[in-house]
């Protein structure tokens, strides 16, 4: 799979989903193969999930793809909490 790193960025106006393209299939994205799909269907990654460690701007953030490390966690022995997304295209959850 191929994809590109955006160094710089002018004026982008139009509406997107991100750069690396984790859309979700409901978006009807049809130019080419999904990110997780693709990692799953190669082997990279054994499921299908993704897990995000969001810290201020001091500290690293960190995405991960095909499950979690309990390294983020405050408490590793306690599993995580899996948020489903709402019925829509996008990345909508309640929180």
């Amino acid at each position: 799979m191929e994809f590109f790193l955006a160094t710089k960025q002018n004026g982008i106006n139009g509406m997107f989903d991100g750069l690396l393209g984790l859309c979700r299939n409901e978006t009807g994205y049809t130019l080419g193969p999904l990110f997780m799909s693709q990692l799953k269907s190669q082997g990279v990654i054994q499921n299908n999930v993704m897990a995000f460690f969001l810290t201020n701007v001091t500290n690293q953030s960190v995405a991960e793809f095909g499950g979690y490390s309990t390294k983020y966690m405050r408490n590793p022995k306690v599993p995580p909490v899996y948020v489903k997304a709402q019925n829509s295209p996008y990345w909508l959850m309640k929180v």
